[in-house]
């Protein structure tokens, strides 16, 4: 979404290899996120205004909430939410919820095409 960014951290004294960043399929970023140097799995929800650092992991399903930082090293579950600063456990994630999150990722992806569409003065689709 708006106003995200995406960053890595360079190789450095004991990490040779760094922290790349790495986002799988179906993930949505919240506005104004911070996503930095880390993993978020397929299906992963970083909420608006939220930072992930460097070394921390969103497993799949997992939600990490608006406004929160999850610090390096700490891990969201696979369907835990993780809220506050610095982010901590709140719950486990239920169906509905997860239905919630697939479908704002899905509304994004119209959002692009009808963007695309809109640009290249072509129907969407």
């Amino acid at each position: 979404q708006d106003g995200s960014v995406i960053h890595v951290d360079s190789p450095a004294p004991g990490k040779p290899e760094g922290f790349p960043t790495i986002i799988g399929e179906d993930v949505l970023v919240g506005h104004l996120a911070m996503v930095h140097g880390c993993i978020v799995e397929d299906r992963g929800f970083i909420g608006l205004g939220a930072i992930v650092m460097s070394g921390a992991v969103i497993e799949s399903d997992g939600m990490l909430a608006a406004g929160a930082m999850l610090t390096g090293g700490k891990r969201v579950l696979s369907r835990q939410l993780w809220s506050g600063r610095p982010a901590s456990y709140m719950r486990d994630l239920n169906d509905a919820a997860i239905v919630e999150m697939q479908r704002g990722v899905q509304h994004y992806v119209r959002n692009g095409q009808a963007h695309k569409a809109a640009v290249l003065g072509t129907p969407e689709g």
